[in-house]
């Protein structure tokens, strides 16, 4: 599918770069957050914490239950594709931005090219 066609079937789902931005930044935020906190738990935790466990493995079930609510509240349907759309947003990050330090330049200015349909730099600036 040409770039013109995939912008037109971006459009027909209505999913624009303004929301997948959004996307983005909430999954950021949110792996950020929580990747602070159970590293400063960890860091805090006395040695006996939990005796004869994983501390790390306590602190992810509390996770899990804390999470749990919200989990129920969007149910098994919302919850599988919300897990399948994490996963692929990390697999095409990962697997686009080791294609593109493998295909550019070494001296290539950052930002030089984009394969968005438009610049997702010049959408932002453009709408705040």
């Amino acid at each position: 599918m040409d770039r013109r066609a995939r912008c037109a079937d971006d459009r027909i789902k209505g999913v624009d770069l303004e929301l997948t931005g959004e996307l983005v930044e909430e999954v950021l935020r949110t792996a950020l957050a929580l990747q602070e906190v159970i590293l400063s738990l960890l860091d805090d935790l006395p040695a006996d914490a939990f005796p004869g466990e994983d501390p790390a493995r306590v602190l992810l079930e509390m996770m899990v239950g804390s999470v749990h609510p919200a989990a129920t509240a969007a149910g098994a349907r919302d919850c599988h594709a919300t897990i399948a759309l994490v996963a692929a947003t990390r697999d095409r990050v990962l697997t686009d931005l080791r294609t593109a330090a493998e295909l550019s330049p070494r001296d290539a200015p950052p930002g030089s090219s984009s394969p968005n349909c438009t610049s997702a730099s010049s959408t932002r600036s453009g709408s705040r």
